[in-house]
């Protein structure tokens, strides 16, 4: 049961970025005046998704045990 509990926080932490960055953009679209989305030039474009993509990657996938600390346990 614990390992079901855990496997939905990372799905839940992997999918918070990603639907931040859709919520932030649709309410750009909808109400100008709030961000300009198209005074984004190729470099803020590329950090959101690399931010976006590292983010659900590293909250995904399940880190590996490291031979440290399985010795200590």
């Amino acid at each position: 049961m614990q390992m079901k509990k855990a496997r939905n926080a990372r799905m839940i932490f992997a999918f918070m970025v990603p639907l931040t960055l859709i919520a932030f953009w649709i309410a750009a679209a909808t109400n100008p005046g709030l961000i300009k989305i198209e005074n984004l030039d190729v470099y803020d474009t590329l950090a959101l998704a690399v931010s976006t993509v590292g983010v659900f990657m590293y909250n995904w996938f399940e880190e590996k045990p490291q031979k440290a600390s399985i010795e200590n346990i």
